[in-house]
């Protein structure tokens, strides 16, 4: 009972630290899975998830179906409003938290450890980007869905000694739970290496005390085949995300880059990753990655030197301190699936820390712990208990007014991207989709000097030129139009965006048979465009001159 008080607390203090996103709007990507997807509705049906064109309806890049039927009930619900969406976010971000609560007690944390390890999990700041971005919900249904299966999947000697009934149904449960995870988004796919780094180590004895005894014995036959189960299961899950997935999108700025280089950026990544961790702010949703020059080798080379000074260190003092060797073992099982091998978008979102952050939250909580029982030792047990409120009054405090900043920059997409390119001058994107959210508005006077910027930044992104070709039109400079669209084309001919903005720069220069060309070409790339759609017919429908 009084366990399921302190769930019912981490999970208000959970809402409560992005309470102020229930008033933003939609922002980043939301655009591309919720208010401007014409394939929302039609995802009511549950054949358009095991069709192709589940993609141009979900507009996710990898097969999420979990994700994608959580926005279709939202739209049910909803509408388009953004509050309700919010809301949602909040909710599974709650049910992350409380998921992650009764893993850090089912891997042997005391009952004081788990809740200084969940209120870390809920309030801290970089979980900002995957609580206010409705477009990133999948990051906080993965984090919910592999929490419980982790809390769920048994081990240790108090769980052996259950009824077979009983501990079967948690093993499916369980993997229940993994397959959710990895259907809301593959970062889930390490959750057998998790399972069998718990079923290796300590297993829920009740109390902290027990953790340091390790387990003894070997693995019963039982255990290592519902192990194998779920190694079998992630492997199908695998396999099954990559026969489905499309191919890497053309401007992806990454994909050039040689698997070695990618995997030589991860520990620069990496170290860059803790900092965050430990100090998190500022935050910023564009990182640029470097991945080339002298530097770029220099930086990675002492992030990876520094990386395994950490290990080392772990590893020596794993006797008197467990929980940072677990937590570091941790944090790369969990990171991995983002290692950068395949190439990803933007490989240090994050995002993608909501995962990892568990591990920072069981290492940290551990060390407060520990800085709490001396006190106790030496003032009494009353004061353990005021010093471990105060802890947590003060985490709340310093991590929940970071959090209400940073749900501030996400009230729109022009705050968001104006406080980006403010702290990020350096990145092309952010200049980019400041622009786009200021012509969304119909700003495009104060739009025309920052994609200009990052025209120069990148003069050959296929996207930014199609942006300014899109704001010079608004302007009437056609001709100036026509060179970014024909250019942008010919770095990326697919790309509908461009085709659509093309037909409208030559219709200008009264080209009527070239716009009408791209204009059915546009149609033919986005076929579920409305604004593709009502160019064509009023290009069809004009007079020839």
């Amino acid at each position: 009972m009084k366990f399921g008080l302190t769930a019912t607390v981490v999970a208000a203090v959970a809402m409560a630290a992005f309470a102020p996103s229930l008033l933003n709007g939609f922002t980043f990507d939301d655009a591309f899975v919720v208010s401007a997807n014409p394939g929302l509705e039609r995802l009511r049906s549950p054949a358009a998830y095991v069709s192709r064109d589940y993609f141009d309806l979900s507009g996710e890049a990898t097969w999420r179906p979990v994700v994608t039927a959580s926005y279709a009930l939202d739209f049910a619900l909803w509408g388009q409003s953004p509050r309700g969406y919010h809301l949602t976010n909040l909710l599974w971000h709650a049910a992350a938290v409380v998921a992650w609560l009764f893993a850090f007690r089912s891997l042997g944390a005391s009952a004081r450890v788990s809740a200084l390890a969940a209120v870390i999990y809920a309030t801290h700041p970089v979980q900002s980007e995957a609580v206010c971005g409705v477009g990133f919900r999948e990051d906080l249904q993965c984090a919910a869905f592999y929490g419980m299966a982790l809390a769920l999947w048994p081990a240790g000697g108090a769980i052996r000694r259950e009824a077979p009934a009983r501990r079967h149904g948690r093993y499916v449960a369980a993997l229940l739970c993994f397959v959710l995870a990895a259907l809301a988004k593959e970062m889930a796919l390490s959750f057998p290496l998790l399972a069998l780094a718990k079923v290796a180590g300590r297993g829920p004895q009740g109390d902290a005390k027990s953790r340091g005894n390790g387990r003894t014995g070997r693995w019963s036959g039982e255990e290592a085949g519902w192990l194998c189960a779920a190694g079998i299961v992630a492997a199908g899950l695998a396999a099954l995300s990559v026969g489905w997935t499309p191919a890497i999108r053309p401007e992806n700025p990454y994909a050039e880059a040689p698997p070695g280089v990618r995997l030589a950026a991860f520990p620069w990544i990496v170290a860059q990753y803790l900092r965050l961790l430990a100090f998190p702010w500022p935050l910023s949703v564009e990182h640029v990655v470097p991945m080339e020059g002298h530097a770029f080798w220099i930086a990675s080379g002492c992030a990876l030197a520094g990386l395994l000074a950490l290990g080392s260190v772990s590893v020596l003092a794993r006797r008197r301190f467990p929980a940072g060797l677990e937590a570091f073992v941790a944090f790369f099982v969990l990171l991995a699936p983002v290692s950068n091998l395949v190439p990803i978008y933007n490989p240090m979102a994050e995002r993608y820390l909501t995962l990892p952050l568990a591990a920072f939250a069981w290492t940290m909580a551990h060390a407060l712990d520990a800085g709490i029982r001396g006190l106790e030792r030496r003032r009494g047990r009353q004061a353990g208990r005021w010093a471990a409120i105060g802890l947590c009054a003060g985490m709340v405090a310093l991590y929940g007014a970071l959090d209400w900043r940073r749900a501030a920059d996400w009230r729109s997409s022009e705050s968001l991207w104006g406080a980006e390119v403010a702290r990020n001058s350096p990145s092309p994107r952010a200049w980019l989709n400041y622009a786009v959210a200021l012509a969304e508005s119909g700003k495009f006077r104060q739009a025309l000097p920052p994609i200009e910027r990052a025209q120069t930044m990148a003069s050959d992104h296929p996207r930014i030129l199609n942006t300014l070709g899109w704001i010079c039109n608004e302007f009437g400079r056609f001709a100036q139009a026509r060179a970014a669209l024909e250019k942008a084309i010919a770095l990326q001919p697919d790309l509908g965006e461009a085709h659509l903005n093309l037909a409208v720069s030559l219709a200008g220069l009264n080209n009527r048979p070239a716009a009408l060309r791209h204009a059915r070409r546009a149609v033919e790339l986005l076929p579920h465009s409305e604004a593709a759609r009502r160019n064509l017919d009023r290009l069809q429908a004009a007079p020839e001159r």
